[in-house]
């Protein structure tokens, strides 16, 4: 205001005016108006101070100039946008042309429209300022870093209404403007930092645009600080990190030197109140209602009941929250009628055409409608919801998930299509496989300091993923290949046989002729294997690089980063609070990730595991043997088969929960009874039923391996890919043939009698473990480690001792290693005498003692080997963290305990075990692991038995890392096993609970 006063002096000077001390009484009390902050007095004054000076017939364009600026400059302050818009306007088209203020003109009215939300008339505005200011008449007035601002804000609303903003128009130039700033200041500029975050948020990259936002929270003055945390919130809410989201909404509704405005505060209290886990079991009904207060509140902020744009982008960002919220309610909860939907504004506010200059907006409204749409098809509401999927669909700014789940959306219900629906089978593949390549491609720029937003999303679009291949496969159904041609006709029926080579299938076609099929076939291996996405392939992965490179200090480098990314996880989900240490962890992160890339440049970062094609995968088999690979879905379970000789692919039709509940009840009725190697087992009841529900075994395998069965190689090794409840099962104890008497154990056709079982985490594995591994080149031929001495008083639980243990060891280490091998018994068989004895060197290693589940001893969260405790230095449990810091160099693993394999139950489905992830993230390539508590005595007899047939095996077969390692220890691991069936020792070996146990994990 002191300018107004400094005009006021100038004017009084000025001669020939005969109004000048009219116009300066109008000043005066401008000034006083302006010190009490009344800015629509303020702008009322200096009208009639500019109406006095018009008609009194002065002549200075100048000095009206600077009224008419103030004047609308005031206007806005006090929200008049109108008003303000109307001065410039006025101001613009005054004869002679009042330019002294074109400059400001055009950056204000550029302002006011951004403030209105016409997005594109602000750009074309802020653009016309910059030409002024860099013109010679005004270029004086303004420094480099003034123009760049405004530079900067032109491009932002250029981006925000732009039809499809990008990196090269958009961002980039932005960028550069504010490196320029920031480098003549020698300071941050906040304001353009938001504003680049809000382009990159706009770019659909969101995982930067939130880190930005947080690190601009810790630097930006409160105004802006305010509005960087809550577009914070609300990606970690889009992200599905709700513990982040809520408390990053708490800091901005709790926080002492924060005040919120009113409309950031109904916002960040809606997002608590729907992230807060108590509230999750209301119905869609009772939320809405709470919904409609908070929409009412907002109504009511605005002065004179009109609704502002700031508050129209508020409403749609809590309806977003809102709909985004109640998908994840079961659908008993979300019957959502036309009814219930009335009097949250939704015409107005969900009509993209109202917001024709504002892609963020837009994009608010797509969201929400996509959200809508999906709750509408689950309330059956199918027209409205193709409606709703259509519309994101054809938009063409829609990007990454709200696409993938559009196109998902349309690929279950078709295309209106003019008066016609279209949903034949292959549309419905193609929309579906579309939505496959839009969620894999937004999965893969998750960088793997992410991982646990990688692992939400992984989680997230899997129906998306899973939806792809049973498309696929319908597609099939509807149009079967041709088959051998018989009295019935020429066409297939599941399952569906595709040979490598035509060979004596008389016109069934070849994978090798191109065409629909392979195609077809090789997309639904490759989405197989990217839903089948686990920890236990990349640590496979991991491992197999750094035995390739022979320096473990990659191994170290690796195990470094991912307790960077554990820890960085913990840090983030604290919110703002936990930012420092996330920026901490961050630099190191980089840190470790440059050395990597300078010091091993084949390493790649497993962010995603790599898959393997069906060529890779048939040039991996031997003749004799077979990869098949599974995968759960709501339509059934498939059973994808590859051999040297032919593809083949199957959908069986049944539900995961009856795969789940099969499977439990099938392990239910494996009850060894006696001494075992689990927590607790000296707790054994004197009665139990020592039946198995054989006929259980023969329906499950009818489903999961009947099917491909006759195009597998003849005793040949399959290698198991299992997914969902398959994974804590062994195939081997699946029986192939109705049987009359069950009781007969010796005489059930057991899965073990026709193949060789291995296990695989992932397909892509078999490729890791058997093309980029080395021999292991380890002085020690055996270790083991058993007979621990226990002390239930450190190790919190009670555990039986396992004496027996010391002849399984010694017997192993005859067969492996001559009785040369190094052997820790009893004291020794301690966690201190396991790092001393260099387990490094060890070409085979063997634990034979107890295996502890997370939460089986107090204070255990992860999986262990109970050893021997050493008072005053440790329990004696080894666990699952500590195994994966050593550095193995070891052919084999051999874990002779319980439940080493998988969880306890068929809910218990992440890949392998953490012990075997473990070890193979340690460095082991091949592992005998357990799937539920092992009986001593068989275990010995397995075990040693397994490993004498492996030493007897051609040495051709087990040569070097050859396909043959596989064949040779599967084939072992079938031998030890049918004898204990045939010709057991003792008649109770014949129950699938003694010999059944173990497989071998790896390839």
């Amino acid at each position: 205001m002191r300018i107004l006063i400094l005009l006021s002096l100038l004017l009084t000077t000025a001669s020939g005016l005969c109004a000048q001390t009219t116009v300066n009484g109008w000043l005066e009390r401008a000034s006083q108006q302006m010190q009490s902050g009344d800015n629509a007095g303020v702008a009322q004054s200096i009208g009639q101070a500019i109406a006095v000076f018009e008609n009194s017939g002065a002549n200075d364009p100048f000095f009206l100039s600077d009224l008419y600026f103030y004047k609308a400059q005031n206007e806005f302050q006090a929200s008049d946008n109108n008003a303000a818009l109307e001065t410039l306007s006025t101001a613009k088209s005054h004869q002679p042309m009042l330019t002294k203020r074109l400059p400001e003109y055009d950056r204000l009215q550029g302002v006011i429209y951004t403030e209105m939300g016409l997005f594109a008339m602000a750009g074309t505005a802020l653009e016309s300022s910059t030409r002024w200011m860099e013109m010679d008449s005004w270029r004086e007035r303004f420094s480099d870093t003034e123009i760049a601002m405004t530079q900067i804000a032109a491009l932002y609303t250029q981006a925000r209404s732009s039809f499809i903003p990008t990196v090269e128009r958009h961002l980039t130039p932005l960028q550069t403007l504010l490196d320029q700033i920031e480098a003549e200041t020698g300071e941050p500029y906040p304001g353009g930092r938001l504003l680049k975050l809000r382009v990159s948020e706009l770019l659909g990259r969101a995982l930067d645009a939130r880190e930005g936002y947080l690190d601009l929270a810790l630097i930006a003055p409160p105004d802006l600080r305010i509005r960087a945390i809550k577009a914070a919130a609300l990606i970690d809410w889009r992200l599905g990190n709700r513990p982040s989201a809520m408390a990053l909404a708490q800091d901005l509704l709790e926080g002492e030197d924060l005040s919120a405005d009113d409309q950031t505060r109904v916002l960040m209290q809606v997002l608590s109140y729907l992230a807060d886990t108590r509230n999750q079991t209301q119905d869609a009904q009772g939320v809405m209602t709470r919904i409609n207060d908070w929409l009412t509140e907002l109504g009511q902020i605005d002065p004179g009941g009109l609704v502002e744009y700031g508050t129209v982008q508020t409403m749609l960002e809590i309806l977003f929250l809102t709909f985004d919220y109640l998908q994840d309610l079961p659908d008993e909860a979300v019957a959502l009628g036309p009814d219930d939907l009335q009097g949250t504004a939704f015409d107005t506010v969900l009509a993209p055409e109202s917001f024709a200059q504002d892609a963020y907006l837009q994009r608010l409204v797509y969201g929400t409608l996509l959200r809508l749409g999906a709750l509408q098809e689950r309330s059956g509401q199918t027209d409205i919801a193709r409606t709703h999927y259509s519309a994101v669909w054809l938009w063409p700014n829609a990007q990454g998930s709200d696409l993938a789940l559009a196109l998902a959306g349309l690929g279950r219900l078709g295309i209106q299509h003019e008066d016609s629906l279209r949903s034949d089978a292959d549309l419905l593949a193609a929309m579906s496989g579309q939505a496959f390549d839009v969620a894999e491609a937004m999965l893969s720029t998750i960088p793997a300091r992410q991982s646990v937003t990688l692992k939400r999303d992984i989680a997230r679009y899997a129906t998306v993923m899973e939806q792809a291949i049973d498309a696929g496969f319908d597609s099939l159904v509807v149009d079967p290949p041709i088959g051998p041609c018989t009295a019935t006709g020429c066409s297939q029926a599941s399952p569906f046989l595709f040979p490598w080579n035509v060979g004596t299938f008389e016109g069934v076609v070849a994978l090798e002729q191109g065409g629909t099929y392979p195609d077809l076939l090789a997309e639904a291996f490759h989405q197989i294997q990217t839903v089948r996405h686990s920890e236990a392939g990349r640590a496979i992965a991991a491992m197999t690089e750094r035995l390739a490179t022979g320096d473990d200090r990659l191994a170290d480098l690796l195990r470094q980063r991912d307790r960077l990314i554990n820890a960085r996880s913990v840090a983030e989900s604290a919110g703002l609070a936990g930012r420092g240490e996330v920026l901490r962890i961050d630099a190191e992160i980089t840190g470790i990730e440059a050395d990597l890339a300078q010091s091993f440049p084949a390493f790649s970062a497993q962010a995603v595991l790599r898959t393997m094609s069906l060529e890779e995968a048939r040039d991996l088999l031997r003749p004799d043997e077979a990869m098949v690979t599974y995968l759960a879905t709501d339509r059934g379970l498939h059973v994808f088969a590859i051999t040297s000789q032919a593809v083949v692919w199957h959908r069986a039709d049944v539900s995961p929960g009856w795969l789940r509940d099969t499977v439990d009840r099938l392990r239910g009725s494996i009850d060894p009874n006696q001494s075992l190697r689990g927590a607790f087992s000296t707790q054994t009841p004197a009665d139990r039923d020592n039946s198995f529900d054989v006929a259980l075994a023969h329906e499950l395998y009818t489903s999961v391996l009947g099917p491909v069965a006759p195009f597998l190689p003849v005793e040949g090794t399959i290698l198991i890919a299992p997914d969902d409840a398959l994974q804590t099962l062994p195939f081997g104890l699946l029986v192939t043939q109705p049987v009359a008497d069950p009781d007969q154990l010796s005489a059930v056709p057991w899965a073990i009698r026709d193949f060789a079982f291995a296990t695989l985490p992932v397909p892509a594995s078999l490729k890791n473990l058997r093309t980029q591994t080395v021999e292991g080149a380890g002085q020690t031929a055996f270790l083991g480690v058993g007979n621990p001495v226990f002390d239930a008083t450190l190790q919190a639980v009670s555990l039986a001792p396992l004496p027996d243990t010391a002849q399984e060891l010694r017997e192993l280490d005859a067969s492996i290693a001559d009785g040369q091998g190094k052997l820790l018994l009893g004291q020794t068989a301690s966690i201190s005498q396991f790092e001393q004895a260099d387990p490094g060197q060890a070409r085979v290693i063997a634990f034979a003692t107890h295996g502890l589940l997370g939460g089986e001893a107090r204070g255990l969260g992860e999986p262990a080997l109970a050893l021997s405790p050493e008072p005053g230095r440790n329990s004696g449990l080894l666990r699952a963290s500590q195994i994966a810091e050593l550095s193995l160099n070891a052919d084999w693993v051999i874990l002779s305990a319980c439940n080493t394999a998988a969880g306890p139950t068929a809910d218990s489905t992440e890949g392998l075990s953490g012990l075997a992830r473990a070890f193979f993230y340690a460095g082991a390539r091949k592992l005998l692991v357990s799937h539920w508590p092992v009986q001593s005595d068989a275990t010995v007899a397995l075990t040693t038995s397994m490993f004498a047939a492996l030493a007897d095996a051609d040495p051709s077969q087990v040569q070097g890392q050859s396909n043959g390692q596989t064949v040779a220890s599967a084939r072992a691991l079938r031998q030890a096993m049918l004898m204990m069936i045939d010709t057991p020792a003792i008649p109770r070996w014949r129950h699938p609970s003694a010999w059944a146990p173990f497989v071998v994990a790896g390839g």
